[in-house]
């Protein structure tokens, strides 16, 4: 499995903006066919709670886009309206013909800012297989306190554990200490994401 993490300063609740600073750190990259393309956390609008403007980006179609351009496997985060009345945190994953394969909601909305008022929780882990030649299950920032759910997605037939991730700088040393700690207890391996940069909250120092 040939994995890109693609961390970069997130440009607020700004879609297209955000798609063009992908688009040309990939093409930079001239990243080769076959492998898995990471972005982090909400990655077209930052970690927003104003759901007004964070849905309908029509972000899925631009992963679609680049999973096909790069003829790479594309795991993009953006928000969408659920059938609550909240928005989903998502996390998308675009085969490299085009095709959404699916998506994973956000399983623990992030309590200290109050996320859960815009997001609904999800109510289960997703499985992909044969990305880029393993299993695969996406998880999104706060979902990596909980070492529950990867233990339950190992025991599902997850090979390979990804994080997504909007995770503030001031608490960096938590990031690498609990990606590290999942990755040991569960004996597989652990691609956590990060964006870099600041928004109106916080900074953010990749890793």
């Amino acid at each position: 499995m040939r994995v890109h993490l693609v961390q970069f300063d997130i440009a607020w609740e700004n879609p297209p903006a955000n798609w063009a600073t992908v688009e040309a750190m990939i093409d930079k990259a001239s990243i080769p066919p076959g492998g898995l393309i990471v972005l982090p956390e909400l990655g077209d609008v930052g970690f927003s709670m104003a759901v007004d403007r964070t849905t309908g980006t029509q972000s899925d179609q631009w992963a679609a886009q680049l999973a096909q351009r790069c003829a790479c496997w594309v795991l993009h985060g953006w928000a969408e309206m659920s059938p609550s009345g909240k928005a989903s945190n998502v996390a998308g994953l675009a085969a490299p013909n085009g095709q959404i394969m699916g998506q994973m909601t956000k399983l623990h909305p992030f309590s200290p800012m109050k996320e859960a008022q815009a997001y609904a929780p999800g109510a289960a882990l997703t499985l992909f297989p044969e990305v880029a030649g393993a299993t695969i299950c996406p998880l999104i920032c706060y979902d990596l306190r909980f070492p529950e759910v990867f233990r339950a997605a190992t025991f599902a037939g997850a090979e390979v554990l990804v994080v997504m991730a909007n995770w503030p700088a001031k608490r960096a040393a938590h990031w690498k200490a609990l990606a590290q700690a999942r990755a040991i207890e569960n004996q597989t391996a652990v691609l956590a994401c990060n964006r870099t940069g600041a928004d109106p909250n916080a900074d953010y120092s990749g890793d």
